[in-house]
């Protein structure tokens, strides 16, 4: 098996012909970000290589190279379109830490796909003027033609944002708006968008805004005091008296005085920690709700026969589907693993980036930012 060394972290066996950001992901336990899911567009997956052999580089890497300007980066790669086929040393450049978003993006494939489809391999329902024009944008041209030039951009007035209201049992496919006035609401039966079919969303639920902090203006995403609560997809978060955690197909809060964020720590005369210890509750009001006690400072959280500390009889769990610690403030922190159907908190209001997830009663969104 070949061997991946990341600077500063370690070396580790990856199997042969996996994508090198999945590796970072699986076998490095790196919170490497992969914001357009590996495909060739974002540059949050990139990396330097050091040493070793990353392969040759292709048209697609190369062009998204040149679009996201560290194409004159030395050593600079990204890392969805490598595969992992010999030894190589990786400097990670993007983390999930620290970058404000709430998710590294959507898990790219298996598989790599260097080129693109020939025109008989078309799907008979998409315009074949739409592949070719795609065609001719990524395509790497001799006299310093459109893989050289960078597409217009306004300047004046920001991005406009794409919410996607996801086809159930999809995480990528659905409804697409484009929002362009601010606020923007999303309600039952009031507001920019209505869902009048989905009995557990308020009149008025949530709104997304554009707002401006030291005169840099993003989108926001605020609850209007809605009934069940608005949602975000979460790769970490603390947890306060009034978190409530969606898990599976199940909500569950921490119940008992427990440290909140902020707050003065108690400690004995040795340093350690006078908490007491809480339980995760089923708060989904189902008649065979649990509560689990928590005795120690991490557990694990799956799906049965997952060696879990806390076991869920629920399909959507997976195996190892989070973790629970405190950390040395004494705040139990939350933590997704490697799930499809994510960890989602509650929140009064959140900053939006790029291919971010969030839920309004039953109905959940994508919201990406071209």
């Amino acid at each position: 098996m070949p061997r991946v060394t990341v600077e500063g972290v370690g070396t580790f066996s990856v199997p042969a012909g996996k994508r090198l950001v999945n590796a970072l992901t699986d076998e490095c336990d790196l919170d490497q970000l992969h914001v357009c899911g590996g495909n060739a567009r974002c540059g949050t997956c990139r990396v330097t290589i050091l040493g070793g052999t990353a392969g040759a580089m292709r048209a697609p890497e190369a062009s998204g190279l040149r679009s996201c300007g560290l194409a004159d980066r030395p050593g600079v790669r990204l890392a969805c379109q490598i595969t992992c086929d010999a030894d190589m040393v990786v400097r990670a450049e993007s983390r999930l830490g620290g970058s404000g978003r709430l998710d590294p993006g959507p898990r790219p494939a298996d598989v790599i796909c260097h080129d693109f489809p020939g025109e008989g391999e078309l799907d008979p329902v998409r315009e074949v003027e739409t592949f070719r024009i795609v065609k001719w944008l990524t395509s790497p041209t001799d006299g310093g033609g459109a893989a050289d030039e960078p597409l217009y951009r306004p300047i004046l007035r920001s991005p406009v944002p794409v919410l996607t209201v996801l086809d159930d049992g999809s995480m990528d496919v659905g409804e697409e708006i484009r929002i362009r006035k601010s606020p923007f609401v999303i309600g039952r039966s009031s507001g920019d968008l209505t869902l009048p079919n989905d009995p557990t969303v308020s009149k008025e639920h949530a709104e997304i805004r554009l707002v401006e902090t030291r005169g840099i203006r993003h989108w926001r995403l605020n609850n209007l005091d809605s009934t069940n609560g608005t949602f975000v997809r979460v790769n970490q978060a603390s947890c306060y008296v009034d978190t409530i955690l969606i898990i599976g197909s199940r909500r569950y809060r921490l119940e008992g005085a427990f440290q909140q964020p902020g707050g003065a720590v108690n400690r004995a005369e040795d340093g350690t920690l006078l908490l007491p210890w809480p339980s995760l509750v089923d708060s989904s009001g189902s008649p065979d709700a649990r509560k689990y006690a928590i005795r120690k400072p991490m557990v694990k959280i799956g799906g049965m026969d997952g060696g879990g500390d806390i076991e869920l009889d629920d399909p959507l769990v997976a195996k190892q589907h989070a973790t629970l610690h405190r950390d040395s403030h004494g705040v139990w922190q939350v933590r997704a693993g490697q799930t499809r159907n994510g960890v989602w908190a509650n929140i009064h209001s959140a900053d939006l980036t790029s291919y971010c997830y969030f839920q309004c009663g039953e109905q959940r969104f994508r919201f990406m930012i071209p």
